[in-house]
């Protein structure tokens, strides 16, 4: 068996101790730190993708533009927050993002980015595979076979 290479224990040990990686923001001299996301900022992301996402419909150029660096700053922001923080700051966060600091596409991407490798991917996605498969609306059995399974479960209670 193949030892883990000491990088892939720098990467575990990260992750048991949110480590947090620095990020200067392009053409700033702005430092921020991204760590592993969490469960809830992921629910904020997802539903603010859900929300204000790119549309196909979308046909005037100025708004497409214009809800696209909303949106990245909006993203940028709850990955920064990353956590409860989200819930107090993140309303004020991406206006300063958007309307003080300007931020252009090019800036918050490296942000997007790198807070997309820190996703614990792999265990997120086994766990909505196992829940999804817990749910009590999955039809595991016909009627039928429901019926015919209960009938052996009696008729075996009642054999000697």
């Amino acid at each position: 068996m193949k030892q883990p290479r000491i990088q892939d224990e720098k990467e575990l040990l990260s992750i048991q101790e949110n480590g947090k990686d620095k990020l200067v923001i392009p053409r700033t001299n702005k430092v921020i730190a991204i760590g592993w996301m969490k469960g809830y900022t992921l629910e904020k992301l997802s539903k603010l993708e859900l929300k204000e996402g790119i549309k196909a419909e979308d046909t005037d150029s100025e708004k497409v533009i214009e809800q696209r660096s909303k949106f990245l700053a909006k993203a940028a922001s709850l990955c920064i927050l990353n956590g409860i923080k989200i819930f107090f700051f993140h309303w004020l966060y991406w206006r300063y993002f958007y309307f003080i600091k300007g931020y252009a596409f090019d800036q918050l991407e490296p942000v997007i980015s790198l807070s997309k490798k820190k996703v614990p991917a792999g265990s997120w996605y086994i766990a909505s595979a196992l829940v999804a498969r817990m749910k009590i609306t999955n039809m595991t059995m016909t009627m039928e076979e429901a019926e015919r399974f209960r009938h052996e479960l009696s008729s075996e209670q009642g054999q000697p």
